[in-house]
Formats: C-alpha cells, structure tokens, sequence
C-alpha cells in the first residue's frame, strides 16, 4: 500500500511516504510557513520516489490540537488530493502521535504543544491510556490533576518552555523529553491501523481547535459590543 502522511501542527513540517514497503521522509523547520512549502515537498518525496500522486492508497494527516493556519492548510491540502482523486484520509490527534513515539515510558506521559501566550496544548496519558481531554492549560491549571502522580514524563519539542513554571509548583520527579522527532514512520503505521478498522475521516472531518482563534475572539467580542 502507498501512503503519503504530512504533519503541520508546530513550526516543523514534515512529509513521509510509504511506498510498498519503503518508507522515506523529509523534516524542514517551515517557520509556520506551511503554505509556500507543503505542496513542493509534497510533489518532490514523491517524484523521487517515482510514484505519481494517483496511485496513493491512503493519505494520513494530524487534525490538531496544534498551529491554526498550520492544521488547515494540511487538512485542506490533502482533503484536495482526496476528493480530487478518491484516496481515503485518515487524521490523528497531533497530541496522540506525540505520546505514541515515547510509549515505552512506564508512567505518567504529558506531550505538549506550544499554543502561544504561555499556553499550551496537552492530555495526560497514564501507561498509554488518555485519561483527560484535551486541554489549553498554563502550567499551573494542570497541577490538581497531577497531584497524586510522583513521576511524569513532559514530551514534544515544546515541553522545554513548560517545564520551566511547571517544575516550581510540581513536587515529583520530571523527566524531559524535547528532541525533534520525525514522526513520519508512526504516522503512517498508525494510520494503516485504523485505515485497516474502516476508522477513516468523513469528507465533514475537520481540524481540532480547542481555542477559538483570534479573528473568532475579535468578531465575539465585537457581536458583544454591538449587543
């Protein structure tokens, strides 16, 4: 099966293919310049390895939580492939795909998603299990649901400017894990598992926001003054 996956929720971007039983994948700093890169990197991974874009089986994407204009443009990229050409998509939370790459770690997992002005984007994960929705949370909102844990594990490439308020007011022992992962191959193997349950999007799937976005916030607040 060929499957193309792409990840575009933080300032990397990252395009992976698999086809037949090759994988290969390209990870570029995009800046949260997503627009100008994504479909370049997108027609290069796959001319080089001399596949056109009709003979994908699968499309595979992370729906968020993550960067606003970073989630559509991935989902509207590849929602064109889909309609266009018939390929069914599968999407991942960005959160869940974070947590799977650090899986073998026996505890308390919190992957962590910087959603700008000192907030960020997290669930907690115990021995794989979610076990709390997602959140948009300051270091200290998460700390009543921490207290009876006496080791985490803070993961993503972002968790370096969590922990640093976090670690003042949370009494157990802190492992970090902020290395930039390529998250292509898990991508994809992931997507191929729910790809093999029939769990692919309906054409109406879209990217997952859990803060309104700042041209939301500003129309609510001008409906208000209005009213």
């Amino acid at each position: 099966m060929n499957v193309l996956a792409i990840t575009t929720f933080d300032d990397t971007l990252q395009v992976a293919l698999k086809k037949d039983d090759y994988f290969t994948s390209v990870l570029v700093k995009a800046n949260f310049k997503h627009s100008s890169s994504l479909i370049p990197l997108i027609q290069e991974i796959c001319k080089k390895n001399e596949i056109k874009i009709k003979d994908l089986n699968l499309l595979a994407l992370t729906r968020g939580p993550g960067s606003f204009t970073g989630l559509r443009i991935g989902m509207a990229a590849l929602k064109g492939i889909s309609t266009a050409l018939n390929i069914p998509i599968v999407s991942i939370s960005s959160l869940d795909l974070i947590e799977k790459a650090v899986k073998f770690y026996p505890g308390i997992i919190l992957p962590i998603i910087d959603a700008r002005k000192e907030r960020f984007y997290t669930a907690i994960y115990d021995h794989g299990k979610k076990v709390t929705e997602e959140m948009d949370v300051n270091a200290s909102d998460i700390q009543s649901q921490l207290q009876n844990y006496s080791k985490i594990l803070l993961t993503g490439q972002d968790s370096i400017k969590f922990l640093e308020e976090f670690k003042a007011s949370f009494k157990g022992e802190i492992e970090l894990d902020n290395q930039i992962r390529n998250y292509g191959q898990l991508l994809i193997e992931y997507a191929l598992e729910k790809n093999e349950k029939n769990e692919v999007d309906d054409i109406g799937q879209g990217p997952t926001y859990i803060r309104k976005s700042e041209a939301e916030i500003h129309r609510l607040k001008e409906t208000q003054t209005i009213i």
